[in-house]
């Protein structure tokens, strides 16, 4: 059971044990297997990521933010995601991905900074996504960034256009990142912080 009580009232993030987290586990592989483009006829495997598990306030409301790493039995494939958990409901979702970002062969994830981008008054994370490199025997970083959603369900969102400002030389301070993606919020317009949503009826569309 995911069932907890959840303050009413907003406060510091607070930090989850990696014991607790992986209570979450069976909910989130739950969601893994019925969802594509993950292996469907393979036992799933789910590693703690990314500094580890945390509980933000979204208003009256909390959820506890788990990156992981999904594995799978006798299958190459790995990911890297975001799991939001809202266990005063009992529910688990993905952070849904574009393609291009939802790389099946992710070596790990690496937290940047816990630090709010989008002046929402809610934590918003970043990460180092590491994946092979298709050119050299190397592993490489690509910036992922995901922002708080207060407006209907609360939740989390993958934004591409902060997602390509994140380089592996970004500076892991959250001040700077924080400057460096407003510098181009300023540049190219609020669309930086645009959420990435599937097309409706997709398999990896969240479901209300």
């Amino acid at each position: 059971m995911l069932a907890s009580a959840c303050a009413a009232e907003a406060g510091p993030d607070k930090v989850i044990s990696s014991r607790e987290a992986e209570k979450l586990f069976p909910a989130i592989a739950e969601m893994v297997m019925k969802q594509e483009p993950f292996p469907q006829d393979a036992k799933v495997k789910i590693e703690l990521a990314g500094g580890g598990a945390i509980e933000v306030h979204m208003g009256d409301e909390a959820r506890v933010i788990v990156p992981v790493r999904i594995r799978f039995d006798r299958v190459a494939n790995s990911y890297c995601r975001l799991a939001v958990i809202d266990r005063a409901k009992s529910t688990a979702e993905l952070v849904p991905l574009p393609v291009n970002a939802d790389h099946d062969n992710c070596q790990g994830m690496r937290k940047m900074a816990a630090v709010d981008i989008n002046h929402d008054g809610v934590t918003d994370l970043v990460f180092l996504v590491e994946i092979p490199s298709n050119r050299f025997s190397a592993t490489v970083s690509e910036g992922a960034v995901y922002l708080s959603q207060l407006k209907g369900r609360k939740t989390y969102c993958y934004a591409p256009g902060a997602s390509s400002v994140v380089a592996s030389d970004t500076p892991a301070d959250p001040e700077r990142l924080r400057a460096l993606i407003e510098t181009a919020v300023s540049r190219r317009g609020e669309q930086v912080l645009d959420c990435f949503s599937p097309p409706k009826g997709s398999p990896s569309a969240p479901r209300q």
